[in-house]
């Protein structure tokens, strides 16, 4: 029986291809997505996303060797990653991570946008020890005449458990909390006490 790719080695091979990839994004946004403006709020920031899980696809397609066991793959709604890296035609069951190496969540920030849209809310219990974390930093890149394209500028590709653990240490250390489950029943005896719900 032939030995499969393990988690930490395809985790490795996608950091890897990752530079390739984004190169790639852009020399095909850069000719594909020429247009007159940049409107910020745009969905751009999804569909470069998406592009990325095409592109890192086709080079873990391409690459041969231990790449090929590997390919990427869209969670359905409300999992808490986008994506997963599965063992290629592996029987999938996105339910119980049946099939998958990791699972990756995908954040996209545009530079000229003054919010914290890129917020990173995964739980470290929902979270497995190779699970990754996508950023992609880009832009409007300005062209002559007014035109513009999506440029990605930078990114980071890495794993999401120590980035978990570092924000809610930050947020414990500038005095904030977290919610403790409560059990219904328990949530029922608080609403039924208080005067406002009658």
């Amino acid at each position: 029986m032939t030995k499969r790719i393990g988690a930490a080695d395809a985790a490795r091979i996608l950091c890897a291809d990752a530079p390739k990839v984004i190169a790639a994004i852009n020399a095909f946004t850069s000719q594909t997505f020429r247009t007159r403006g940049g409107r910020l709020g745009s969905g751009m920031g999804s569909l470069l996303e998406a592009l990325w899980v095409y592109h890192m696809n086709n080079a873990l397609m391409n690459e041969g060797g231990p790449a090929r066991d590997c390919e990427l793959a869209w969670l359905q709604d409300h999992e808490p990653a986008d994506f997963a890296c599965l063992l290629r035609g592996a029987e999938w069951e996105p339910e119980r991570r049946h099939g998958e190496l990791f699972r990756i969540e995908a954040k996209s920030m545009n530079i000229g946008v003054d919010e914290a849209k890129g917020h990173f809310t995964n739980l470290a219990k929902e979270t497995a020890e190779h699970d990754q974390l996508l950023v992609l930093i880009w832009s409007w890149e300005e062209l002559e005449d007014k035109y513009s394209w999506p440029k990605i500028h930078d990114y980071f590709l890495g794993p999401s458990l120590p980035i978990i653990r570092a924000r809610d240490a930050l947020h414990i250390a500038r005095g904030g909390s977290f919610v403790v489950s409560v059990r219904p029943s328990r949530l029922d005896a608080v609403f039924s006490r208080s005067p406002a719900l009658g």
